[in-house]
């Protein structure tokens, strides 16, 4: 008989709070979505009504949100944009669409992890494990493997617009093709050709792959066609042809100095009806429950929003303090990562990923997404430190006023950027390039 033996370990587990979960969700959704979300929470809480004031906790001390730029709203209302977009936003569908899938709690708490994470663009481009770790941080108790978000992510790539949640090009078009294969013999050819052949086919090696699938000439074109017909970028879709971009931050010179001003003019304002939880006869106990939670979550919603204002402000002063030359002159940014933010405001950087993720900032030079401000650092040859996006600004230029019957190559591009004095190598304008989308010097040639 073997022996039995008992072990004692200690293990430190973060649980949040339903106040840090809720302040998590509504830091991820932009304006638009949290105008719905909170439409959506008017109609289910009894505790909450419209008010013209703003959010308060009637006599709950709110969050000071002051801060040394200026948040003051009142001389700032005529820069405040009042269009309101008529078309939902692309995540905001697929959750709708998720909605009437006979989906477990579990799985629709998978879902909307990984439609946090989808780019503009409508690509996947957070791992499977870092999914699972942020899951696993609002919810402990529930096991969830990655096969498990595998299977969640396949429903959600199988949704309107197809593709969406892809986790690069080549799965994007697979997954169109697969849905087209069963048209017609070509469509059935192209998915092969994808899915055997991908690498040549971005390389417009379209003879040697005729000839490994022994088809003619004819043939490739007809698949070339379908496939140039396909979505590269279903987040893109056009579902949404007319949609407007909301910009959740605006930044604007005003009197002399940088105004920080959150967009609050299609949210609605909520109040705490305090008054009618204490008229509630409180006698039966079912009813006590039911009114007691929804009076909870009523609190904690009118923090969140607090919390999610606060943040993002926070978040939008860091970002004015490290670029203010731009937004005074619209000087050259500079270097800024995402970790540097979340250490000066003592957040995580996951924090500040919900953040600047899918929103927009209004500044006096036009409408750019929050992480436009982020990029990383590049010495010149004098030492200044000089932001990507001027580097990657810079090969655009060249690329753009290059002769297309004899496109420059990396070589050639690389010894422009060493003339402007920067000191990066080969390598790195390859990757910038590809970062730009911008294809090889030969497949850039036209004849």
């Amino acid at each position: 008989m073997s022996n039995l033996k008992l072990f004692q370990n200690i293990n430190l587990r973060q649980k949040l709070s339903p106040h840090q979960i809720q302040s998590y969700q509504f830091l991820q959704l932009n304006v638009l979505e949290l105008e719905r979300q909170l439409k959506t929470e008017l109609i289910e809480n009894p505790f909450l009504e419209e008010s013209i004031d703003t959010i308060s906790l009637n006599d709950e001390d709110p969050i000071n949100t002051e801060n040394e730029f200026s948040n003051t709203l009142n001389d700032f209302e005529n820069y405040l944009l009042n269009d309101k977009a008529e078309e939902d936003s692309i995540l905001s569908q697929l959750r709708t669409q998720l909605n009437f899938l006979n989906l477990t709690e579990k799985q629709l708490l998978i879902a909307d992890e990984i439609i946090g994470n989808i780019d503009g663009n409508g690509y996947l481009n957070t791992s499977l494990d870092i999914i699972n770790e942020n899951l696993k941080s609002f919810e402990e108790t529930i096991n969830i493997s990655n096969s498990d978000i595998e299977h969640v992510l396949h429903i959600i790539q199988r949704l309107d617009p197809l593709a969406i949640g892809s986790r690069n090009l080549q799965e994007c078009l697979l997954i169109q093709l697969h849905f087209k294969s069963h048209e017609s013999h070509v469509a059935e050819l192209a998915e092969k050709v994808i899915k055997n052949y991908f690498d040549l086919f971005s390389q417009k090696h379209y003879e040697e792959i005729s000839r490994k699938l022994k088809i003619s000439v004819s043939i490739m074109k007809k698949i070339i066609d379908v496939i140039n017909s396909l979505n590269p970028k279903p987040g893109e879709s056009s579902l949404n042809p007319s949609l407007v971009i909301i910009p959740d931050v605006i930044i604007r010179q005003f009197n002399d100095k940088i105004v920080i001003t959150i967009n609050e003019s299609t949210i609605p304002k909520l109040k705490l009806r305090k008054d009618y939880y204490d008229a509630i006869d409180n006698t039966n106990k079912e009813s006590k429950e039911f009114y007691t939670n929804k009076y909870t979550t009523a609190k904690i919603i009118l923090n969140a929003l607090e919390s999610r204002k606060f943040t993002l402000l926070k978040v939008a002063n860091q970002i004015v303090k490290h670029q203010n030359d731009y937004f005074i002159s619209q000087g050259p940014l500079k270097p800024l990562s995402i970790k540097k933010v979340a250490e000066n405001l003592n957040l995580d950087e996951s924090t500040i990923n919900r953040v600047v993720q899918g929103k927009y900032a209004q500044t006096d030079y036009g409408v750019f997404p929050l992480r436009y401000f982020f990029s990383i650092g590049v010495h010149s040859i004098n030492g200044e430190e000089i932001s990507s996006n001027e580097i990657l600004n810079r090969i655009s230029e060249i690329i753009k006023t290059e002769n297309s019957q004899k496109p420059l190559s990396d070589d050639k591009i690389h010894s422009f950027i060493e003339k402007d004095g920067l000191n990066i190598s080969r390598r790195v304008i390859t990757k910038y390039r590809q970062k730009l989308h911008i294809p090889i010097a030969r497949l850039r040639k036209k004849l």
